[in-house]
């Protein structure tokens, strides 16, 4: 069969098998697949079913169909960043199909991506809730001590919930007060610095803890469940939630994230430092994840300027 020719559920299986090859996470290529198998749905519907059958104009009508597409559970249109995500899925499939020699013209290279506007968070916490928080685990019980080692690492660090489930043993620096995260997003290796109070709570964990819950042979991962392997993600999402809601909040993992970095912009850190803690390869990203109310950038302004005030 020529390539051109070829059935489109083919080819892109051929393109995520590709991803995998290329060393990308499980995790994108699944999401893309998703995305990808979307467009597939809807291209059935008008019988579009080989590559030859794809032109500028179909993805065109795809991108006005996405402006108007109503969830079926809360018939609600889709996000600005959902049609994005959708539709950059496409693209790079269509740029790899042309790279390939399965297209004699890359397609999708004109398709017009919808403006996101990058907005900090609307939930940002405080000192104070994030230490509210923080007390809700109950010390006298294990999972208790290990939680709260969990909550602190999080709240210290800034990092992902994929990260601190990644995390071993061995990355952790307890002299230095550094954290060596392997492979985060985007398959980058970074240090990010940990706090003291962390650091004894980790401490605490592993010499109280850890050794009833590690099964043999020990992965070394850092923290365990109650089977004595890793948590997965859907679990520490799940775990901090709780305590969250145990201490009158809302949010979950990444709530600790976005309010470290804010927290820190207000302190007074650099922009460029949070960027490296967060491991953010765009700047543009890490001033999204921020936020500092106009008071504050005046006081900041007033105290720093050289001009009388």
């Amino acid at each position: 069969m020529n390539p051109v020719n070829m059935p489109l559920r083919s080819l892109v299986s051929q393109y995520l098998q590709a991803l995998t090859v290329r060393n990308y996470s499980p995790e994108t290529v699944t999401v893309r697949g998703r995305y990808i198998r979307y467009f597939l749905e809807w291209c059935e519907s008008p019988e579009i079913l080989d590559i030859e059958d794809i032109t500028p104009e179909t993805l065109f009508q795809y991108s006005l169909y996405l402006r108007q597409y109503k969830r079926k559970d809360n018939d609600q249109p889709l996000s600005p960043d959902s049609q994005c995500k959708r539709l950059a899925a496409i693209k790079c499939l269509f740029e790899w199909l042309y790279k390939q020699g399965h297209t004699d013209t890359d397609v999708a290279s004109h398709i017009d991506l919808p403006k996101i506007r990058r907005e900090a968070p609307e939930q940002v916490l405080s000192a104070r809730e994030a230490e509210l928080i923080l007390s809700q685990p109950d010390l006298e019980e294990s999972y208790g001590i290990r939680d709260r080692a969990i909550l602190e690492t999080l709240y210290s660090t800034a990092i992902r919930r994929m990260e601190i489930v990644n995390l071993h043993i061995y990355d952790l620096d307890l002299s230095q007060g550094i954290l060596t995260i392997r492979q985060g997003k985007g398959k980058k290796d970074r240090l990010v610095p940990i706090g003291a109070r962390a650091l004894r709570w980790i401490d605490k964990y592993l010499t109280l803890v850890r050794p009833e819950l590690v099964k043999e042979p020990d992965s070394q991962v850092l923290f365990l469940g109650r089977r004595g392997g890793g948590l997965s993600r859907d679990t520490v999402s799940a775990l901090v939630g709780k305590y969250v809601q145990m201490a009158g909040l809302k949010g979950s993992c990444h709530l600790f994230r976005h309010s470290a970095a804010t927290l820190m912009l207000e302190g007074g850190a650099d922009v460029q430092i949070i960027q490296k803690i967060l491991g953010h390869t765009s700047l543009h990203t890490t001033q999204g994840y921020t936020k500092v109310d106009q008071y504050k950038l005046k006081e900041i302004h007033r105290k720093t300027h050289p001009s009388p005030s």
